[in-house]
């Protein structure tokens, strides 16, 4: 599913009055989405001129958090160059894996943790779609309407705010659009689903590099590792 500015449809159905009850399920429905294993592509779509590129795509695999954890396990996978860079982070540890070019050899370095601020919001826009969808807030008073539509077979829930900020959630609560600007992007887009990970998904592609306790590495040389960011 596919959805810019171009190609989203019209809603099929709406509600302008957007009472509690309504913002409360939009809620209950995007922490259910968080609690299903899940494999997505995405993309944010820059504003020509950011320096950033028009388009920026990537992909997560995602499991729930287990007991007390704040959030689950998860990879995020990026093209670097013409190669992949890749971020796992598995239970209590985080690796940066690369693969400079297609077809050469892999090298990660860690376990490590975030040691500042910046750091720990890189990280957060490593997972981005599970951040935005666990920090949608049913308390905001300005939500105007809430509205289904249908892109590419896939049917879509969409909230929108007084600041035409709008969010859209798949039917099973995951992330598919999202227009808030969080991280200077014009717009977020889901382009593929899948329910379900498999556990390969989280198997380190090489033997990493030990780093220092609260060091967080750059394996990207000079240039930064294809992370969003939040706010950046």
């Amino acid at each position: 599913a596919v959805i810019s500015s171009a190609t989203a449809p019209r809603s099929a159905a709406s509600t302008t009055n957007v009472r509690p009850i309504d913002l409360s399920r939009f809620v209950a429905l995007a922490q259910h989405g968080l609690r299903v294993p899940f494999a997505a592509s995405y993309r944010f779509v820059y504003p020509k001129g950011s320096g950033r590129g028009e388009v920026h795509s990537f992909r997560i695999w995602s499991v729930p958090a287990v007991g007390s954890k704040q959030w689950g396990n998860f990879v995020y996978e990026a093209p670097f160059g013409s190669g992949m860079f890749r971020f796992i982070q598995s239970g209590s540890d985080e690796y940066e894996c690369l693969q400079p070019a297609s077809r050469s050899k892999w090298r990660c370095v860690g376990p490590f943790g975030a040691a500042s601020i910046g750091q720990t919001m890189q990280v957060e826009g490593y997972r981005y779609p599970m951040w935005m969808a666990g920090n949608i807030n049913p308390d905001l008073p300005h939500a105007l309407s809430l509205s289904y539509q249908t892109v590419f077979a896939r049917r879509l829930w969409c909230l929108k705010f007084d600041t035409n900020t709008v969010f859209c959630l798949t039917r099973t609560g995951q992330l598919a659009f999202d227009s808030s600007g969080a991280v200077n992007a014009r717009q977020f887009d889901l382009l593929s689903l899948t329910l379900g990970v498999t556990k390969s998904a989280f198997v380190l592609p090489a033997k990493p590099t030990r780093v220092k306790v609260g060091w967080f590495p750059n394996l990207c040389g000079r240039q930064q590792c294809p992370s969003p960011g939040i706010g950046m």
